[in-house]
């Protein structure tokens, strides 16, 4: 049967469909789909399919919004004969095919190769109607882009290239942070897009992290502030906590091995870090104590600050500067498996969901999740993590005065008023 094919075709972020078209009461149908192409031009193909039991030979011609058809069904054995004269790869997708406002849709998933990719059809009667068409506010938040004009995402082209056609905005972008020299918070500020392949999104906050851990390193060389040697921790932590998190998909273990030699530094640096939490926070509650308790809580409070000084003097003992550039080699050469090499948006909704249900046992884990959800950009609701987050800075008060050299009667008299607040 000949006819004019007019419809518009959308990526589309097809996690969690099953639900929402169940919780919005639209009925729909699932099918199994199998296809091949003899012919695959930008002007023509002829494509075999199977659907469930079913087995079609289509013809069509011209290319975008309208498209000449012809569709007949045929036998098994054509469809399998046909399949050996086939050079091109085979096509597998799960298909829902539902109705909203009026309009057919038709939600095709990949599988096999082209796992992560999902394309939204509508067709219509007529051009007219296809040009006034306008999204349904359902479905609206899921859509990335409108791709019935680019060729690389029909399903011929897909056929010869058996891949997903991926950006390297992230790329780019980094590429103008580095050179403008902004790199001096370790923030989640690249752009991004939908379809970015996710091991560039990957490599490249890597390497966004390492060059602020490296410039605030050198920056806190130079003056001995507290400041950058506190961004510097945090994207150090972060690099490692990304590496773990991702490490089933690299080649190459050699690069985590190179970063846990980095841990004594950390160490000491958490250490800093801690230390001078810990004043500010004793400095903070020193007014709660009583009048003759004063006096010793100052001297804590000097104490701690020789200790941090003291610590932040010798710091760079540890690790050397010039230990930068193998660090960076090694970050230089990471290789991934190509399981990574997915949309940025199938990556997000897959990764986070296989790694958030293991991790929300201990306080540590709590922040890798929320370390990946960042990376992802995605809301991750813990609770009593604030809650948590202020009980270990008063354990780590606790454990800091422990460590010092004071009376031991003074001592307890601080430590117990600290305890109350456990």
């Amino acid at each position: 049967m000949k006819n004019l094919e007019i419809e518009r075709r959308y990526l589309f972020d097809a996690y969690g469909i099953y639900d929402l078209l169940k919780e919005n009461g639209i009925s729909f149908i699932i099918s199994d789909l199998e296809q091949f192409y003899l012919k695959a031009t930008p002007s023509e193909t002829l494509r075999y399919r199977k659907e469930d039991n079913s087995y079609i030979k289509n013809i069509k011609k011209g290319g975008g919004l309208a498209r000449e058809e012809f569709e007949q069904k045929v036998s098994k054995k054509e469809y399998k004969q046909a399949k050996k004269q086939n050079s091109g790869g085979i096509i597998k997708k799960k298909r829902f095919k539902f109705r909203i406002d009026g309009y057919k849709f038709e939600l095709d998933i990949f599988k096999g190769k082209l796992k992560g990719l999902s394309i939204l059809e509508i067709e219509f009667d007529s051009l007219k109607e296809a040009h006034k068409f306008k999204m349904p506010k359902l479905l609206s938040p899921f859509v990335i882009k409108e791709v019935t004009n680019e060729a690389i995402y029909t399903n011929g082209a897909l056929s010869r290239s058996m891949r997903i056609p991926l950006r390297d905005d992230s790329y780019i972008s980094l590429k103008e942070i580095i050179s403008s020299q902004k790199v001096k918070k370790p923030k989640f500020d690249l752009y991004i897009s939908a379809t970015e392949d996710t091991s560039y999104v990957f490599h490249n906050y890597l390497h966004r992290f390492f060059v602020t851990f490296k410039l605030n390193l050198k920056e806190f060389a130079k003056n001995k502030e507290i400041k950058p040697l506190k961004r510097a921790l945090k994207a150090a932590l972060i690099l490692k906590k990304l590496l773990l998190g991702f490490r089933k998909y690299l080649k190459d273990k050699n690069t985590i091995e190179a970063l846990f030699n980095l841990n004594s530094f950390l160490l000491e640096v958490q250490r800093i870090a801690d230390l001078e939490q810990s004043f500010k926070l004793l400095l903070e509650k020193k007014q709660n104590y009583p009048m003759h308790l004063q006096p010793k809580v100052l001297r804590i409070l000097i104490k701690l600050a020789q200790k941090l000084k003291h610590k932040k003097d010798n710091l760079l003992e540890c690790y050397p500067l010039k230990e930068l550039e193998g660090l960076e080699k090694h970050l230089g050469n990471i290789e991934n498996k190509k399981s990574l090499k997915v949309p940025y948006y199938y990556a997000k909704h897959k990764i986070l969901e296989k790694r958030a249900k293991k991790l929300k046992k201990e306080i540590n884990q709590i922040r890798i999740t929320k370390t990946i959800a960042k990376f992802f950009n995605v809301k991750v609701k813990v609770k009593g993590y604030k809650k948590l987050k202020q009980r270990k800075k008063m354990e780590k008060l606790i454990e800091n005065i422990k460590k010092l050299d004071f009376d031991k009667k003074d001592k307890k008299e601080i430590l117990r008023g600290l305890r109350g607040e456990v």
